[in-house]
């Protein structure tokens, strides 16, 4: 570390968000170096030190907590740990059900699936705190829901995917709506950083298990197709331009499609091979 920074010794025993200091800038500049992307500059431990230090910490096996204390600093100038991907289980999706949907409606069939963003700060508690909002753990329950949160380490199911969650007028009864943390004023860097990536990849996993499960192609469906009855992937703009029912345009003009889709097709060839191993070894 260079000698204008704290050596390890002289920090505090634990930092944290909200944390003010040299050895706070010294942090900031060991995750600067390992090629992470914090916002401004200077010496606080902010919103993106905290989901940068998550990210740092879990490529070493670490908790994962975004609290620097002294494991992780210990592990300072240890490489990243190559670990298997996981395999995706859908089984473990916690359910935390939203206060407002069609209960009253049975399972319906589903064509499309309908990409969101939350409209809230990235970081590693934004699906637990969107599916809070759902459910009216934040104040007032919202007349909208979706069977999806996502952000960079959680999945969360708010409603049965076979039923009908209130997230895109126009697509609610045939469409399963993907809510996923960041803005759509986002530029497609910001879509692309290490945050995003992390969360793309967890989404893109979803949405394979979901398009075997309901058969939907993994094509995206653009407003004139959905108008026409196209099935595939699509987002809350195409759905708001094909039918005139909602005015929101996320996630955003700059949300890294052909990505998404490339992410989603390795996704789906993956799950293809664990369930051909599972069938030889059942």
């Amino acid at each position: 570390m260079d000698m204008e920074h704290p050596r390890p010794s002289a920090w505090r025993k634990v930092m944290k968000v909200g944390d003010v200091g040299l050895d706070v800038e010294a942090w900031r500049y060991v995750l600067w170096r390992d090629g992470y992307d914090l916002s401004g500059a200077g010496d606080a431990f902010d919103t993106s030190v905290h989901n940068a230090t998550v990210a740092w910490q879990k490529a070493r096996a670490l908790k994962g907590d975004g609290i620097v204390g002294d494991v992780t600093r210990a592990s300072i100038n240890a490489a990243p740990i190559a670990r298997l991907p996981v395999v995706f289980d859908p089984q473990a999706i916690p359910y935390f059900e939203a206060a407002n949907w069609s209960r009253s409606v049975p399972a319906q069939p589903k064509h499309v699936i309908v990409l969101h963003c939350m409209e809230v700060p990235e970081s590693s508690t934004s699906a637990e705190w969107c599916a809070s909002y759902f459910a009216g753990k934040k104040g007032p329950a919202p007349q909208a829901s979706a069977h999806y949160t996502v952000d960079d380490d959680s999945i969360i199911c708010c409603v049965p995917p076979e039923r009908i969650a209130w997230h895109a007028p126009g697509a609610n009864g045939n469409g399963i709506g993907i809510e996923h943390a960041g803005y759509a004023r986002q530029s497609r860097a910001q879509w692309l950083d290490d945050y995003s990536l992390r969360m793309l990849n967890l989404s893109a996993e979803l949405t394979a298990w979901l398009c075997r499960r309901f058969e939907i192609p993994m094509q995206f469906v653009v407003a004139d197709h959905l108008k026409r009855g196209g099935r595939g992937i699509t987002t809350h703009a195409e759905v708001s331009k094909a039918f005139g029912k909602s005015t929101h345009l996320d996630p955003g003009p700059f949300f890294p499609l052909g990505d998404y889709l490339r992410l989603l097709i390795e996704a789906s060839t993956r799950q293809a091979r664990w369930l051909a191993l599972d069938s030889r070894n059942g």
